[in-house]
C-alpha cells in the first residue's frame, strides 16, 4: 500500500553528499532520511551504492540516467513495493 512520504531523487554521489550534508547544517530542517521520513530514489547503481554505503535505504533505483527510467523506478516501488531494476533482473518485466 502506498504511503504519503515524499520522494527525494539523487542524481550522483557528489549531489547526494552535498544535499545530505547541507540538510544537516540547517537547524530548522532536519528530515530523518535514515528513519524513512522520505523515500530515496537513486539515478543509477553508483549513486545507490554511495547511499547504501552511508546507511541510507534506497527505495527506487533507475536503470538509466533519464526521467523516464526514474519515473518507472518510482512507480514500480510504489505499486509493487520493489525496485524496478530488481524486477528486470528477475525477469518479471522486460
Amino acid at each position: 500500500m502506498p504511503d504519503d512520504k515524499p520522494w527525494l531523487a539523487l542524481f550522483s554521489p557528489s549531489t547526494a553528499s552535498y544535499v545530505l550534508e547541507a540538510w544537516q547544517a540547517v537547524p530548522t530542517f532536519r528530515p530523518n532520511l535514515r528513519n524513512r521520513d522520505f523515500h530515496l530514489a537513486a539515478i543509477g547503481l553508483t549513486t545507490k551504492e554511495y547511499l547504501t554505503s552511508h546507511s541510507y535505504e534506497v527505495s527506487a533505483t533507475s536503470t538509466n540516467p533519464d526521467a523516464e527510467s526514474l519515473a518507472e523506478a518510482i512507480h514500480s516501488a510504489v505499486v509493487h513495493g520493489t525496485r524496478f531494476s530488481d524486477l528486470i533482473q528477475t525477469g518479471e518485466i522486460a
